[in-house]
């Protein structure tokens, strides 16, 4: 009886040995499947992960240096920061200049770049035989230090929710003429940064008015897609022939809204 259970016993554990080294077989093939694919996707994520940390360092710190910049503007101090390659001149619509951050953002050494960008066209001269350029510095200093056109724009609503409301920016005229001026606008316009998107049909200038008012007799209005400029886009109105300044939409404050909404 004793020699039968030990025979029994022995048989038993040659069994479970058998089973446990098919098991064992079976674990090494699932870790084979498994672990070089799981190994794969760790790499590949921390590698997403560190590529987009990197690139949204860098975008911190060029928005940075766009704040630097905008603050020196406001403070009125770009001739004294900027002198490379020449002393900053705001009439200087060809001249590139540079400076860096004073500390590094993010590990990063920042250099902020300005440049004047020169948009009005067609603005006549007073000196016989003056032929205009579109980048002329002195035209533009003529007008803007008389004052005698200016063109500004502004937000002038921020609405407390920006994806149900639209905001409302306003253009606004301002025309001292002096003796045998005849100003006539031929187009007028904003530029929306990108994300923006303006809510066509919506300035001023095309709201229905009976009878139908001069400014809006030669109106061309502006219909998508839009014309990009400086990563963004603008929204301009034409007309044609020009209008003259004295037909202008309300011609007491010199003022076209718009609406446009942050795009979602």
């Amino acid at each position: 009886m004793r020699n039968r259970f030990k025979r029994l016993l022995r048989e038993f554990n040659s069994v479970e040995k058998g089973h446990l080294f098919i098991l064992t077989l079976l674990w090494i093939f699932l870790a084979a499947l498994i672990i070089p694919p799981t190994l794969g996707h760790v790499h590949t994520t921390l590698k997403t992960e560190r590529i987009y940390d990197e690139k949204t360092y860098a975008v911190y710190a060029a928005d940075s240096g766009i704040e630097d910049a905008m603050w020196h503007i406001k403070e009125g101090d770009l001739a004294t920061l900027l002198t490379v390659p020449t002393t900053y001149d705001p009439y200087d619509f060809e001249t590139g200049w540079q400076y860096p951050l004073d500390e590094q953002i993010n590990g990063d050494d920042v250099t902020v770049s300005v440049e004047n960008i020169w948009i009005p066209e067609g603005l006549p001269d007073d000196n016989p035989g003056y032929i205009e350029g579109p980048d002329d510095a002195d035209i533009a200093e003529q007008y803007a230090e008389t004052d005698r056109l200016m063109v500004t724009g502004r937000v002038s609503t921020v609405p407390a929710d920006p994806e149900v409301d639209p905001y409302t920016y306003e253009i606004k005229l301002t025309y001292k003429p002096v003796a045998g001026d005849a100003l006539s606008v031929e187009s007028i316009g904003a530029w929306l940064p990108d994300g923006f998107d303006y809510v066509e049909g919506s300035s001023s200038l095309e709201e229905e008015v009976l009878p139908v008012p001069l400014y809006q007799q030669n109106l061309e209005a502006p219909v998508e897609p839009y014309e990009p400029c400086s990563g963004g886009k603008v929204v301009i109105w034409n007309w044609d022939p020009a209008l003259h300044y004295t037909a202008r939409h309300n011609h007491r404050k010199d003022q076209l809204r718009l609406h446009f909404f942050e795009a979602g």
